[in-house]
């Protein structure tokens, strides 16, 4: 199994982009971990 880990740092609305990243995921089969204290998120693909 491979793997491509995506971290980018979110300015704006966090819940929103969130809510987005999380629908975006279910699509896609993408693994989504989002770190409710910090403003990173990491994209496993």
């Amino acid at each position: 199994m491979c793997g491509i880990v995506c971290a980018f740092n979110v300015k704006g609305n966090k819940e929103l982009i969130r809510s987005n990243v999380l629908k975006m995921a279910k699509k896609s089969g993408i693994v989504v971990q989002i770190g409710v204290e910090s403003t990173q998120m990491i994209m496993l693909f």
